[in-house]
């Protein structure tokens, strides 16, 4: 495929193209559409609008639970399709402007919340508007804790990682601790994460991967975050 992008029109490409060796390709015709428009609303918890939250359209990789599959159509589907973004207003409204036919996924943050995926990808037309469903922001929750090794001493600039409990796919947050070894992850989505140091004083920890995978290391690691909570967890690195 050949791609084109331009302001004021959606993304688009050619028809497949076949090189070969030597010789030259014309021909070639890209139709360039001015795309359709995604509208939505961004509130809190209470139904309120939010303003100056950011919403990002990103291209769905594929059919969800393909694996392989889900991979080649995220080349076939997706490949050079830019995600797009907008700020809701006062009225926490919004709308994207150019986006191109297809599956997207859609998020929205804000300084003061945790970010919100909707839970279905939606499915753009080549024209006209769609309107996206409501997002609502929550509150989200707060960990923090002291980093210490494995001699029970302090450690200053070391990572604390947090990955949403399903497999890699799922939301990962962190933080470095400060001189006190003291750090502090905001704006957790509710759920449940394992929690792991990924760098001890600036320098990578070791990863045993099969008690990441199989959850050998047992359930001190594990850790259920709701809506608006504060909780303290401190980490053996």
């Amino acid at each position: 495929y050949l791609f084109a992008e331009a302001p004021g029109y959606a993304s688009g490409r050619s028809a497949p193209l076949s090189a070969q060796v030597g010789k030259d390709l014309d021909g070639i015709i890209i139709a360039m559409s001015k795309g359709a428009t995604v509208k939505g609303r961004v509130t809190n918890s209470k139904g309120e609008p939010v303003s100056a939250a950011r919403i990002e359209l990103k291209p769905q990789m594929g059919p969800e639970g393909e694996g392989a599959g889900a991979f080649l159509a995220m080349f076939q589907n997706s490949m050079r399709t830019p995600s797009k973004t907008a700020v809701t207003d006062s009225e926490g409204q919004y709308q994207v402007e150019n986006v191109s036919q297809g599956s997207f996924r859609l998020t929205a943050s804000h300084p003061s919340y945790a970010a919100v995926e909707l839970n279905q990808a939606i499915r753009v037309p080549n024209a006209g508007e769609f309107v996206a469903p409501d997002v609502a922001l929550r509150v989200g929750g707060t960990l923090s804790g002291i980093v210490r090794d494995k001699e029970g001493k302090i450690a200053p600039q070391s990572r604390v990682e947090i990955r949403e409990r399903g497999g890699f796919g799922g939301a990962t947050f962190s933080a470095v601790s400060d001189a006190q070894g003291r750090y502090e992850i905001k704006n957790i989505r509710a759920g449940i994460y394992t929690i792991r140091c990924t760098e001890v004083r600036g320098e990578a920890a070791p990863l045993d991967l099969g008690a990441l995978i199989m959850g050998a290391q047992g359930t001190q690691n594990e850790i259920v975050i709701g809506d608006g909570e504060s909780m303290t967890f401190d980490v053996d690195a």
